[in-house]
């Protein structure tokens, strides 16, 4: 193909004269085409390319025939020959064998077994005792014996004074006796009341505690409730009043407190001594 150098391009149109423009003349026929210019030199080889992918392997070929057997070779010569077998040495004489001693004594001849004697006569078995005789019909019971000395008196017992009725305080410490053991007894009373549909009713208690200790701890005896509550069931406006009496005793050591002590449980009971007897012991 021509290079651009050697395209002709022809003018379109007529020329104009010189002067005035004159008018547009009718557009030319297309020249003709222009020869075909000469082959362009070969250009430079291009850069290799990329190496390709490996190819697939190719099937293994068949084994080849196998090869002649060559000759044997010839056998070596055999080895030297093998040595003589020494001759063997004479065997020395055997000596003679010594004479046998003379055999001992003779053994003398077995005794005779002497008899066997005779086994002697079994003796007679003895007679029979005679049976016992009869018991005895049992003996008269005999006369009953004296009657034993009396033993000694027993130590005396201790005595009591004569009861004392002194007046005692609820909840105040005393002392029935710095010398002496005291029996005491003490009649109280616990008033309780219950108002019907007013609070819950009236619980109390009294104890007689006695012990070295003032005012004393220990519990000896009581009387009353020791129930917290109690529920109150009364008709409103009914009112009831319990009066309930109760016996304390014991024995008091000489010179140890006594207290009838209170113990409220629930509301507001009340409490009295009604009776106060006291005994000395001694």
């Amino acid at each position: 193909m021509a290079s651009m150098a050697e395209i002709q391009i022809l003018p379109f149109g007529g020329e104009g004269g010189e002067g005035e423009r004159g008018e547009r003349g009718e557009r030319g026929k297309h020249g003709e085409r222009g020869e075909r210019g000469e082959r362009g030199e070969r250009g430079e080889r291009g850069h290799r390319g990329p190496r390709g992918h490996d190819g697939r392997d190719g099937r293994d070929g068949r084994d080849g025939a196998t090869g002649a057997t060559g000759n044997t070779g010839a056998t070596g010569p055999a080895g030297g020959n093998t040595g003589a077998t020494g001759v063997a040495g004479a065997t020395g004489a055997t000596g003679n064998t010594g004479a046998t001693g003379p055999a001992g004594g003779n053994t003398g001849a077995t005794g005779v077994a002497g008899a066997t004697g005779a086994t002697g006569a079994t003796g007679n078995t003895g007679a029979t005792g005679p049976a016992g005789g009869n018991t005895g019909a049992t003996g008269v019971a005999g006369a009953t014996g004296a009657t034993g000395a009396t033993g000694a008196t027993g130590a005396t017992g201790p005595t009591f004074g004569a009861p004392t009725s002194p007046v005692r305080a609820l909840d105040a410490p005393f002392q029935p006796s710095l010398t002496n053991q005291t029996f005491v007894m003490y009649s109280v009373s616990v008033l309780t009341t219950l108002t019907g549909g007013v609070g819950l009713g009236a619980v109390g208690r009294i104890e007689l505690r006695s012990d070295a200790a003032n005012p004393p701890v220990t519990v000896r005896a009581s009387g009353g409730g020791s129930l917290t509550s109690i529920p109150n069931t009364l008709p409103a406006g009914e009112v009831i009043n319990t009066v309930t009496q109760f016996e304390l005793s014991g024995i008091v050591q000489a010179g140890d407190f006594v207290v009838l002590a209170t113990v409220p449980g629930q509301d507001t009971p009340v409490f009295s001594i009604e009776f106060a007897t006291e005994i000395p012991i001694g």
